[in-house]
């Protein structure tokens, strides 16, 4: 399992336990991932097509550009996903929440 925050268009974030598998990130975005770095080693997983099929706007303004669809944010270690710590996925729910 992977402890994450989700961010849906429109709702609060929430941190949730999804299972570790393409398919199950893949379900999370509604398509394929694609992966944007945030900062350090945790980036947002987001739909690589959500512009083109009209997904709606996010509240995330990253870099000068509005993410759409939901947003998930997850850790990065040694290549591969991994879980947020507990510390990190409430900073991220201050953040974003």
């Amino acid at each position: 399992m992977l402890r994450v925050v989700v961010i849906e268009p429109g709702l609060p974030a929430e941190i949730r336990e999804v299972n570790h598998d393409l398919a199950s990130l893949q379900s999370l975005v509604g398509g394929y991932i694609e992966h944007v770095h945030f900062m350090g080693d945790l980036g947002f997983l987001i739909n690589e097509e959500g512009k083109l099929i009209s997904l709606p706007a996010n509240r995330i303004n990253y870099h000068g550009d509005i993410l759409v669809g939901t947003v998930v944010i997850v850790k990065t270690c040694e290549g591969e996903f991994c879980s947020l710590s507990e510390a990190e996925a409430e900073d991220l729910m201050q953040m974003f929440g």
